[in-house]
């Protein structure tokens, strides 16, 4: 079969491309658009080494996990040492698997349509079917973790306690592995809040600029604009810092520091009315095994 360089690119680009947006879904994580792209190239030219005459199998394995790493950390923005670990730990298993279906088609299509060549895809088909498949491949994914989301969701609410003034409202909240809402300049996480949920125990003045902010869209000077990345979508909210915010559940309750608060002017849909973002548990972690230690 004649391989163009060309084709080659484009195929991988999209797959990677599609395996790293997977990879943040499953995880949890924040998709910059830019950097996925990026890493989702580098990745793509990758493939070129294709062409190169490599005689050892396990030298094809180096360089197979050195560029995974690369394509990780371009993607992801790095938070510790354990999370870039875990990142690479579902892209890779995820990469596997895709491969391990790859190799399965592979056996079962006429020849000169496919082939797999030391982790490296290349389809001879038009670039119209390629787009189609990927694209089904990509929705059954979101799919499926929509469905574990929904399946574990008992074990992800919590009861959340936020104090401003004395004043204390208590909230149904969900961990929502799919949020990645945080301060741009401090990257200080951010749990979302339905405003109908909070404003009870808010100052008159706050409450009011926060309502002029919702109804306007004007910055407004001591806020925090927050990118709220949710599984809903994106938004810009408006954000501020409460004397306390507490998180329980039946086993167990912590003092979230240094958190914001945003408030969402729409009402957040289920049995709750807030959403805690994961990074919030991993300050929580982190805070535990250093007094342990």
């Amino acid at each position: 079969m004649t391989i163009y360089a060309d084709i080659l690119i484009i195929t991988n680009y999209i797959i990677n491309y599609l395996l790293l947006s997977a990879c943040a879904k499953l995880t949890g994580r924040e998709v910059v658009p830019r950097r996925v792209l990026l890493s989702a190239f580098l990745g793509a030219l990758s493939s070129l080494l294709i062409f190169a005459n490599i005689p050892y199998a396990y030298l094809w394995v180096i360089i197979r996990i050195a560029v995974s790493i690369l394509m990780v950390a371009v993607a992801f923005k790095f938070i510790s040492f354990f999370q870039t670990a875990k990142q690479l730990f579902v892209f890779l298993t995820v990469s596997f698997l895709f491969a391990g279906v790859l190799n399965a088609v592979y056996i079962n299509t006429p020849p000169n349509i496919l082939t797999v060549y030391n982790g490296v895809v290349y389809f001879n088909i038009s670039a119209l079917s390629l787009i189609i498949c990927t694209t089904i491949a990509y929705i059954i994914i979101s799919f499926a973790n929509r469905i574990y989301i929904k399946l574990n969701s008992c074990q992800l609410i919590y009861k959340l306690f936020v104090t401003i003034d004395g004043n204390t409202a208590e909230i149904n909240a969900l961990l929502d592995t799919g949020s990645s809402a945080a301060d741009v300049f401090s990257d200080t996480p951010a749990i979302i809040c339905s405003k109908h949920s909070i404003e009870k125990i808010m100052p008159p003045d706050l409450l009011n600029l926060i309502n002029n902010y919702l109804s306007c869209g004007q910055s407004i000077y001591g806020f925090r604009l927050i990118p709220c990345t949710t599984a809903a979508g994106n938004s810009l909210l408006p954000a501020f810092k409460a004397d306390s915010v507490k998180i329980s559940t039946a086993a167990e309750s912590f003092v979230a520091e240094n958190v914001y608060i945003a408030v969402s002017a729409q009402p957040i849909k289920g049995r709750y009315n807030a959403l805690i973002p994961p990074q919030i548990m991993l300050i929580k972690d982190k805070r535990h095994s250093h007094t342990g230690g």
